[in-house]
């Protein structure tokens, strides 16, 4: 301690000013508050010091075993991201394979071009979705006549 400053003997939420930490209680340390006002506990007694999450002083790790163990877990845990990320995908891109292998023919028969109605009752399944000719816009290909599902909004063209 510079003893021209003097610092403040801590215990507890009780400040006393000092000089050294002789002229504190024996408990206490004397400490000069930064410019955060930040106070650090250090108190010279073994069985008043902090344990962290309530372990026994006898269970405490050092804060590099803690460190190395954080990091180690860190470095598992983003390992096994990373791959449970990686086997998602791979399940995604077979399901999307599977739904459009099994759907080819669906997506033929509703995509199929057409005149009227009656182009599109060739390609109904029993129990499947009704198809009429409509003429949709496909952006820059423009607007062609498809057979498509009928839905609430659909325009079939009479035939």
């Amino acid at each position: 301690m510079n003893p021209e400053i003097p610092g403040f003997c801590v215990k507890e939420k009780d400040l006393q000013p000092c000089f050294a930490t002789r002229d504190c209680a024996p408990n206490a340390k004397c400490v000069s508050l930064g410019p955060r006002r930040r106070v650090v506990l250090r108190q010279e007694t073994e069985d008043v010091n902090r344990r962290p999450h309530g372990r026994p002083a006898s269970d405490q790790r050092t804060q590099r075993q803690q460190d190395d163990h954080d990091r180690e877990w860190q470095g598992r845990a983003s390992t096994q991201r990373c791959h449970r990320e990686a086997q998602n995908k791979l399940t995604r891109r077979r399901k999307t394979k599977q739904k459009i292998n099994n759907d080819k023919t669906s997506f033929l028969e509703y995509s199929a071009k057409c005149d009227d109605n009656s182009d599109c009752r060739t390609f109904e399944k029993p129990g499947g979705a009704q198809l009429c000719c409509q003429r949709v816009a496909r952006g820059r290909q423009g607007i062609k006549r498809i057979c498509d599902r009928v839905t609430a909004i659909s325009k079939c063209i009479a035939g």
